[in-house]
């Protein structure tokens, strides 16, 4: 398992500025920026892979925060497909 986990995290490396980008896209079809006062941009943090023990070996979250939301962390999980394919699939937000 940890040699696929490898050979993922190096796919996700090779192919991190479209994953960026398509989350970015992603989180903008949600977020309401006037709402939050943001100027919509958006400043990746950090990638976590196995996040749980019960995290499946091709997924992982991509963590970034957003200009003015000063208070939280917006998580966005991506999956690869069979056709090689990493898109994003679901995200969240932390306050703090």
């Amino acid at each position: 398992m940890i040699g696929l986990s490898a050979v993922f995290a190096k796919a996700v490396e090779k192919n991190l500025d479209d994953i960026l980008k398509n989350a970015i896209i992603y989180l903008n079809a949600f977020v309401n920026h006037t709402k939050l006062e943001s100027q919509g941009k958006w400043y990746p943090q950090a990638l976590e892979f196995g996040r749980r023990k019960e995290d499946p070996a091709d997924e992982f979250v991509l963590l970034l925060t957003l200009d003015n939301d000063i208070y939280g962390f917006w998580y966005v999980k991506h999956k690869a497909f069979q056709s090689e394919r990493i898109s994003p699939v679901a995200f969240e937000r932390e306050q703090r």
